[in-house]
């Protein structure tokens, strides 16, 4: 697992419902990372956008009011792992879990 050593800045671009596994609740949030500029405001590369997880104690700790649009810093974790599929291509998994989050102006 890698997680970030700063927080990052993200967009909120969509909140899900809590949801229950087995003796654990999690709360799926995608989060949106612009695209970076260049000196004249073009846009270099694409927009990110991560679907990410926080699991039980962490959900208590994300505010309450968030809303898609508003500006947040997360600290998030990658976990991942590399596999096989069934027509024998390897894939990547990643998992991003949130470990903290609070609302910027």
């Amino acid at each position: 697992m890698i997680k970030l050593k700063d927080e990052q800045s993200f967009f909120i671009e969509g909140i899900g419902e809590v949801q229950d596994k087995g003796n654990h609740q999690y709360l799926e949030i995608f989060l949106g990372k612009p695209a970076r500029r260049d000196a004249y405001d073009e846009q270099i590369g694409k927009a990110d956008q991560f679907r990410a997880l926080a699991w039980n104690k962490v959900i208590a700790a994300i505010p309450a009011d968030l809303k898609v649009g508003d500006k947040v810093m997360a600290g998030v974790s990658f976990s991942g792992h590399i596999g096989i599929d069934r027509s024998n291509k390897q894939y990547f998994s990643v998992n991003v879990g949130i470990h903290s989050m609070r609302k910027i102006e």
